[in-house]
Protein backbone atom coordinates (compact mmCIF):
# COMPACT_ATOMS: atom_id res chain seq x y z
CA UNK A 1 0.00 0.00 0.00
CA UNK A 2 1.67 3.16 -1.01
CA UNK A 3 2.65 5.87 1.96
CA UNK A 4 1.30 9.47 2.29
CA UNK A 5 3.90 12.21 1.47
CA UNK A 6 6.51 13.29 3.67
CA UNK A 7 5.07 13.95 7.08
CA UNK A 8 1.87 11.96 7.30
CA UNK A 9 2.90 8.27 8.76
CA UNK A 10 0.07 6.18 7.78
CA UNK A 11 -0.58 4.48 4.57
CA UNK A 12 -2.90 5.81 1.75
CA UNK A 13 -6.54 3.66 1.84
CA UNK A 14 -7.24 1.69 -1.11
CA UNK A 15 -10.22 4.69 -2.55
CA UNK A 16 -8.02 7.62 -1.05
CA UNK A 17 -7.09 10.31 -4.00
CA UNK A 18 -3.58 10.06 -4.67
CA UNK A 19 -3.40 12.79 -6.62
CA UNK A 20 -1.04 15.07 -4.76
CA UNK A 21 1.64 12.06 -4.20
CA UNK A 22 1.48 11.77 -7.91
CA UNK A 23 1.82 15.12 -9.30
CA UNK A 24 4.90 16.16 -6.34
CA UNK A 25 6.28 12.45 -8.10
CA UNK A 26 6.00 14.02 -11.53
CA UNK A 27 7.45 17.40 -10.43
CA UNK A 28 10.11 15.67 -8.67
CA UNK A 29 11.07 13.82 -11.46
CA UNK A 30 10.79 16.52 -14.24
CA UNK A 31 12.03 19.90 -12.31
CA UNK A 32 15.29 21.13 -11.14
CA UNK A 33 14.56 21.42 -7.88
CA UNK A 34 16.64 22.55 -5.01
CA UNK A 35 14.90 20.69 -2.62
CA UNK A 36 12.59 17.78 -2.20
CA UNK A 37 8.58 19.09 -1.98
CA UNK A 38 6.92 19.33 1.40
CA UNK A 39 3.02 18.91 1.94
CA UNK A 40 1.90 21.68 3.09
CA UNK A 41 3.82 24.01 4.58
CA UNK A 42 7.63 24.68 4.14
CA UNK A 43 9.15 23.22 7.43
CA UNK A 44 11.91 24.83 9.14
CA UNK A 45 15.45 22.87 8.70
CA UNK A 46 17.77 21.43 11.40
CA UNK A 47 20.00 24.29 10.80
CA UNK A 48 16.95 26.89 11.91
CA UNK A 49 16.92 27.92 7.81
CA UNK A 50 13.84 28.38 6.35
CA UNK A 51 14.57 27.19 2.63
CA UNK A 52 12.36 24.76 0.72
CA UNK A 53 9.01 24.02 -1.35
CA UNK A 54 6.00 23.26 -0.66
CA UNK A 55 2.85 21.94 -2.72
CA UNK A 56 -0.77 22.30 -0.50
CA UNK A 57 -3.88 21.05 -2.30
CA UNK A 58 -7.53 22.22 -2.08
CA UNK A 59 -11.11 21.23 -3.98
CA UNK A 60 -12.51 24.12 -5.63
CA UNK A 61 -15.94 24.79 -7.56
CA UNK A 62 -18.37 22.11 -8.30
CA UNK A 63 -18.06 18.68 -9.00
CA UNK A 64 -19.97 16.99 -12.30
CA UNK A 65 -21.29 13.33 -11.57
CA UNK A 66 -21.61 10.61 -14.15
CA UNK A 67 -24.16 8.01 -14.55
CA UNK A 68 -21.10 5.04 -14.14
CA UNK A 69 -20.41 6.66 -10.73
CA UNK A 70 -17.14 8.97 -11.67
CA UNK A 71 -16.70 12.39 -10.83
CA UNK A 72 -15.38 15.48 -12.77
CA UNK A 73 -13.46 17.73 -10.12
CA UNK A 74 -11.64 20.81 -10.21
CA UNK A 75 -8.34 21.17 -7.47
CA UNK A 76 -6.14 24.14 -7.04
CA UNK A 77 -2.61 23.43 -5.68
CA UNK A 78 -0.27 26.27 -5.02
CA UNK A 79 3.51 26.23 -4.94
CA UNK A 80 5.71 27.98 -2.60
CA UNK A 81 9.19 28.17 -2.48
CA UNK A 82 11.84 29.77 -0.73
CA UNK A 83 15.38 30.51 -0.12
CA UNK A 84 17.98 33.45 0.94
CA UNK A 85 19.13 33.43 -3.22
CA UNK A 86 15.94 34.82 -5.21
CA UNK A 87 17.00 33.49 -8.68
CA UNK A 88 17.19 29.94 -7.50
CA UNK A 89 13.19 30.48 -6.25
CA UNK A 90 12.43 31.55 -9.42
CA UNK A 91 14.44 29.11 -11.61
CA UNK A 92 12.87 26.55 -9.78
CA UNK A 93 8.96 27.73 -10.18
CA UNK A 94 9.37 28.50 -13.57
CA UNK A 95 11.19 25.05 -14.15
CA UNK A 96 7.11 23.76 -12.38
CA UNK A 97 5.26 26.12 -15.02
CA UNK A 98 6.71 25.13 -17.60
CA UNK A 99 6.73 21.41 -16.71
CA UNK A 100 2.44 21.51 -15.83
CA UNK A 101 2.04 24.23 -18.41
CA UNK A 102 2.60 21.19 -21.08
CA UNK A 103 0.75 18.47 -18.94
CA UNK A 104 -1.38 16.78 -21.63
CA UNK A 105 -4.58 14.35 -20.35
CA UNK A 106 -3.21 10.95 -18.58
CA UNK A 107 0.18 12.55 -18.44
CA UNK A 108 -0.30 12.01 -14.68
CA UNK A 109 -1.61 8.44 -13.30
CA UNK A 110 -2.92 7.24 -10.05
CA UNK A 111 -0.96 4.40 -8.43
CA UNK A 112 -4.32 3.63 -6.75
CA UNK A 113 -6.86 3.67 -9.59
CA UNK A 114 -8.50 7.08 -7.86
CA UNK A 115 -8.09 9.42 -10.50
CA UNK A 116 -7.78 9.89 -14.45
CA UNK A 117 -6.12 13.35 -15.04
CA UNK A 118 -7.24 15.77 -17.73
CA UNK A 119 -5.18 18.94 -17.52
CA UNK A 120 -4.04 21.56 -15.65
CA UNK A 121 -3.84 25.30 -15.80
CA UNK A 122 -1.09 27.65 -14.63
CA UNK A 123 -3.35 30.62 -12.97
CA UNK A 124 -0.40 32.84 -11.54
CA UNK A 125 3.13 32.84 -12.39
CA UNK A 126 5.46 33.22 -9.37
CA UNK A 127 4.52 35.93 -7.12
CA UNK A 128 6.70 37.40 -4.38
CA UNK A 129 5.18 37.29 -1.20
CA UNK A 130 7.13 37.51 1.67
CA UNK A 131 11.11 38.70 1.80
CA UNK A 132 12.82 38.11 5.66
CA UNK A 133 15.44 36.85 7.17
CA UNK A 134 14.47 32.86 6.12
CA UNK A 135 14.83 34.68 2.30
CA UNK A 136 12.53 35.05 -0.47
CA UNK A 137 9.01 33.73 -0.52
CA UNK A 138 7.44 33.04 -4.01
CA UNK A 139 4.48 31.34 -4.69
CA UNK A 140 2.44 29.42 -7.84
CA UNK A 141 -1.04 28.84 -8.36
CA UNK A 142 -2.42 26.03 -10.88
CA UNK A 143 -5.37 24.07 -11.46
CA UNK A 144 -5.98 20.97 -12.52
CA UNK A 145 -8.55 19.17 -13.68
CA UNK A 146 -9.97 15.06 -11.96
CA UNK A 147 -12.02 12.61 -13.17
CA UNK A 148 -12.55 10.63 -9.90
CA UNK A 149 -13.23 6.68 -10.11
CA UNK A 150 -15.72 5.28 -7.51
Amino acid sequence: MPLHRKGLNRALTENELDFQDCMIDAIEANCNLFAPIDVPIIKINVDGTGSGIAFMLTPIGEETRFMDGSRDRMYAFQISARSPDQLQVLNTLFSINRFIDGLKSGDIKSKNGTFEFINAVIRSVPNLVQADTHGFLYVSNFEAELLLKE
